[in-house]
């Protein structure tokens, strides 16, 4: 049996988000975020229990007042922090092929101006922690919050059968709470900002979708129940991707009546109009965006940028044409490093699957369905447990049979990728929620929750610093080949078969020093001097640089949604390998 190809995921930092993260517009990443643990990750249940999410809240450039409610929400801070992150994702896919590509780098110069960009940050911002408030309601993550309880849809029902809807009511009332209200009607920039703030949110609202399902006999609709889903954020990324594409370049003009400045779309040359004001889900901007060719304070260019030779290399390059290299791409080594992306994989497969069930992703799958939990209950009490039970039956037969036992590689791999599902199954915990008065527990209800994913990552690094490697040997007894770990030189035994939760391999590792098919080497790695430089630099040295980083300072928050900061440096050693 071979598991499906590997995916590349790319590895997020934890952040505390600075200042201007907290801006009641804009609350995403500006590039000038100071790395800094985040305490309590990997425990979701931490947080209600210890306090740990105090300490996160702490973490978190908020103001005054949104840092109470942060500390009087359990579970708000990583959500701030997830939403964070789900915007900038998502920016950076949408404009993967253009001249700018949402990077870091830059993004505080281009905050405070009126490009277009700047109009799409804001509302993916706002976007990103709109859905991710709903969807930590729905899946239990906060505790002021369930699953939607819309008196049109038969919630009630819903939760018994083990869905469990989208919370956007709670977080759109949470959201004006927690933003603030507006600024002065006499700041442009602030209506713009406040505009595509809104535009965001309704992005949101528009994919809200009713889902039913059936449950009568053969899949008949005897028995139906129905709840508000989110659609994926990558649908909301689309819509808002449309709406700065054709974004409406806006001027202000006074409103008599209500004796304000009012956002207004000059005519164009040789309308009959006048002009209009943008419509609810226009993106607005006042300035043209630079052509971002070359490097500025609000982006890196694009020297260097993978293009389609066919689709994008003409407008990305700027008319300076591009280079074509021919490169060699090679599957990887029978190593340890093999060994660990096989678990990886499949326990990445896994984890995804329990938690779509629960989430009411799955059509044919629902909630935990374990028979010594109270999950009616719980369904009841809008928490709904992973079904991690579907998950490991769809994937066995989803990955298919295995390969034939005279391939000692196929036993090698799939071997790894039981070790892989072994590691999501060991993470399987019992969490309850009391709901009695004053937070007693006279009401109590249990369900199965997976640990976050990380905690899974960690457990599977552990197997691979300590993997074992094999050979085969014949087990005259079944008339195939074994895995078998040869017995050391001197040791009295003739060798053990590896347990089923070492990861093995069949070859020692390459170094990974220099470039190879395997890998692209060390040389240019960022690298800690008390820590990786030696190991990593491979006894070639390191070298120091000191650069100037600015970050924002002294900040002060404003009528609802701006935060003012004053701009400060410091001077900080950077150590890279030597080539």
């Amino acid at each position: 049996m071979r598991p499906p190809p590997t995916l590349a995921l790319a590895a997020l930092c934890l952040l505390a988000l600075p200042a201007v993260a907290a801006a009641a517009a804009y609350f995403g990443l500006t590039g000038r975020e100071v790395l800094t643990p985040f305490p309590g990750l990997g425990t979701e249940a931490a947080p209600a229990q210890s306090g740990i999410h105090l300490k996160q809240c702490d973490l978190l450039k908020l103001s005054r007042r949104q840092k109470q409610l942060c500390r009087r929400e359990p579970g708000l801070a990583e959500t701030l922090r997830d939403a964070a992150h789900l915007g900038l994702l998502e920016c950076q896919f949408q404009f993967r092929h253009e001249r700018w590509n949402c990077s870091l780098e830059g993004r505080t110069g281009l905050l405070k101006r009126g490009f277009k960009e700047t109009a799409f940050l804001y509302a993916v911002s706002s976007a990103a922690l709109t859905h991710a408030l709903a969807r930590a309601c729905s899946a239990g993550r906060m505790e002021r919050c369930t699953c939607d309880d819309s008196p049109g849809l038969e919630s009630r029902q819903a939760w018994q059968w083990g869905v469990c809807g989208d919370n956007l009511k709670y977080s759109t009332k949470f959201l004006s709470n927690f933003l603030g209200p507006k600024r002065g009607s006499k700041d442009l920039r602030a209506r713009a900002d406040a505009h595509n703030t809104h535009v965001g949110i309704k992005a949101v609202k528009s994919g809200l979708r009713t889902t039913c399902k059936c449950h009568g006999v053969s899949g008949s609709c005897a028995v139906r129940t129905c709840w508000k889903q989110l659609s994926p954020f990558r649908e909301t990324g689309q819509v808002l991707k449309l709406r700065y594409d054709s974004a409406v370049k806006v001027s202000s003009a006074t409103n008599e009546a209500l004796g304000r400045l009012e956002l207004w779309a000059p005519a164009k040359p040789g309308s009959p109009t006048k002009g209009l004001a943008p419509r609810p889900g226009d993106l607005v901007y006042m300035e043209d965006s630079p052509s971002f060719c070359r490097p500025s304070k609000y982006s890196p260019g694009t020297a260097g940028r993978v293009c389609s030779r066919e689709a994008s290399c003409g407008s990305l390059c700027c008319g300076r044409g591009y280079d074509t290299q021919s490169r060699l791409v090679a599957f990887s080594c029978h190593c340890q490093e093999t060994a660990f992306l096989y678990a990886v994989s499949s326990a990445a497969l896994t984890h995804a699957l329990a938690r779509a069930c629960s989430a009411g992703r799955m059509e044919r799958c629902t909630c935990d369905d374990s028979p010594g939990l109270e999950s009616r209950q719980a369904w009841q009490w809008g928490v709904c447990g992973d079904n991690l039970k579907y998950s490991t039956k769809f994937l066995s037969n989803f990955l298919g049979p295995k390969r034939g036992s005279k391939d000692l590689r196929a036993r090698a791999d799939a071997h790894n990728t039981h070790v892989g599902i072994k590691a999501v199954k060991s993470g399987l915990r019992t969490t309850c929620k009391c709901h009695g008065v004053s937070g007693s527990c006279a009401v109590r209800t249990c369900w199965k929750q997976l640990s976050p994913f990380r905690e899974t990552g960690q457990v599977l690094k552990l197997r691979y610093d300590s993997a074992v490697k094999v050979s085969s040997a014949t087990n005259e007894a079944l008339g195939r080949l074994e895995l078998w770990a040869p017995a050391k030189p001197g040791s009295p035994t003739k060798g053990l078969a590896p347990r089923p939760g070492d990861l093995v391999y069949m070859e020692d590792s390459p170094s990974f020093c220099r470039p190879s098919k395997y890998s692209p080497g060390t040389a240019g790695r960022v690298c800690s001097r008390e820590a990786s430089c030696g190991s990593l630099c491979c006894g070639r040295g390191y070298d120091t640089q000191s650069r100037l980083v600015a970050f924002s300072c002294h900040c002060q928050v404003q009528w609802c949604c701006y935060v003012e900061c004053q701009q400060c440096a410091q001077q900080e050693l950077v150590y890279t390998c030597k080539r």
